[in-house]
């Protein structure tokens, strides 16, 4: 037997013993074999886990759709600009992604602007073989930090803290 099928095999055998850890149980419940803290039993000695989150999600949807009504169209407005995600569970972050530094230079400027000035930022450059360069935007909005931006595009991720 090649190597390839031997690999095949092995990747297999690791994916099915790891779909065998768990119990599947009806409703989308997962329970995880092995004792637990301050987590509910069944009564067959399982642990059941719950996920969630530190803001009710009947806040947390309200202030998502708010801060993405009020960035959207910043993003529309600078080209090949996107928003890769927003988080409103606690303070709400957003990923603001562009195709340049003087674009990234100018969202960042559009969103501090509607936020009055308060915003904290992380700036990166992301090379990917397959899109290239582009600059990723981590914006924490309305935060009691701010951070100034940056005068030109050059600081804007070589003045990263």
């Amino acid at each position: 037997m090649n190597n390839h099928g031997m690999s095949t095999k092995v990747a297999l055998w690791l994916v099915l013993a790891g779909a065998l850890s768990c119990n599947f149980q009806p409703g989308g419940e997962i329970s995880t074999r092995g004792p637990g803290r301050s987590h509910p039993r069944s009564s067959n000695g399982n642990v059941t886990e719950f996920w969630s989150t530190s803001t009710p999600m009947e806040q947390q949807m309200a202030a998502t759709a708010e801060a993405m009504a009020r960035v959207q169209p910043m993003t529309s407005a600078v080209q090949a600009a996107k928003m890769q995600f927003m988080n409103c569970d606690g303070p709400c972050v957003t990923r603001l992604q562009t195709s340049s530094l003087a674009d990234a230079r100018a969202l960042l400027t559009s969103v501090s602007a509607a936020y009055q000035g308060r915003i904290s930022f992380t700036a990166r450059e992301v090379l990917d073989p397959y899109t290239g360069q582009s600059f990723q935007l981590d914006v924490l909005l309305d935060s009691d930090k701010p951070r100034p931006l940056p005068e030109t595009d050059d600081e804007l991720v070589a003045g990263d803290p």
